[in-house]
């Protein structure tokens, strides 16, 4: 297994190729119906570019879901409450962005009421971003660059995989929160989790409200309201934070150095 991928070199190829497996998938599917074929092309371009990331690592399908640490069940809704105060912070940061139309119409045709949006958005959407970025580019870059600068990357390489400032922003920071979750718990499956609640939550917005760009600002406005709402979720984002930091502590999390992997196969001492 190749320990060390990828490096950031390797990490812009990887992002590279992202795109272009994007680009195949959607030429493949070009005749299939609206909400289907974004589902197929979905699952088409994530099993692309995992089989190409898994195949440059030297590291077989197991790989991608080989826990090395169980997590107390606290873990969840803590990730939850964090996530909708996030939201509170993130959307009116979003909003000083003027969104041209064209990209208003784009975001409203990739949504419809149905199971195959829901699919995509929730489930296909989480695993395989998760798995590229969390499980496989970060590991590498942390251990090419220390793990400050590799969750850095990582968020980097995941917020301009959106392709947009309104997505991508917001990527970025909650990015950098997915890679320090996975560093301490070693368990893709909880940043799995929370990309799955995040997406699933933006999916009901649009349900309930009927509006595929629903932000919380549209409920307070930019009055003092949305000032306290925003103050009082920056102070729960804190303490959700503090009482992550105390669970992985109890459960006697280390940060990662190197690829977990390599505490099973260490590399030969040099002479």
């Amino acid at each position: 297994m190749n320990i060390s991928y990828p490096n950031l070199k390797q990490s812009w190829g990887l992002f590279g190729l992202s795109i272009v497996t994007q680009i195949i998938a959607g030429l493949t599917i070009t005749q299939m119906p609206g909400s289907i074929g974004i589902l197929l092309g979905q699952i088409l371009s994530s099993a692309l570019i995992i089989a190409m990331a898994l195949r440059f690592k030297n590291a077989s399908v197991g790989y991608l879901f080989r826990e090395k640490k169980k997590v107390s069940f606290l873990v969840f809704p803590i990730l939850i409450v964090f996530n909708l105060a996030f939201l509170c912070v993130n959307d009116p940061i979003v909003e000083l962005i003027p969104m041209p139309d064209i990209f208003v119409e784009m975001f409203e045709q990739m949504f419809e009421k149905d199971i195959y949006t829901f699919i995509t958005v929730a489930l296909i959407a989480p695993v395989g971003e998760e798995l590229l970025f969390r499980r496989i580019m970060l590991p590498g870059l942390v251990a090419n660059y220390g793990e400050r600068k590799g969750i850095l990357w990582s968020a980097f390489f995941f917020a301009i995989f959106h392709l947009n400032p309104w997505q991508g922003i917001g990527a970025f920071f909650i990015g950098v929160f997915l890679a320090w979750i996975f560093l301490r718990t070693r368990n893709i499956w909880v940043c799995i989790f929370l990309h799955f609640f995040n997406n699933a939550l933006s999916y009901l917005g649009f349900l309930y409200f009927d509006d595929a760009m629903m932000s919380i600002t549209d409920l307070t406005g930019y009055g003092y309201e949305l000032a306290i709402l925003v103050a009082l979720s920056l102070i729960c984002m804190y303490f959700c934070i503090r009482f992550l930091r105390h669970l992985f502590t109890n459960q006697d999390n280390t940060t990662w150095s190197e690829d977990p992997d390599e505490t099973e196969h260490p590399k030969p001492s040099e002479t």
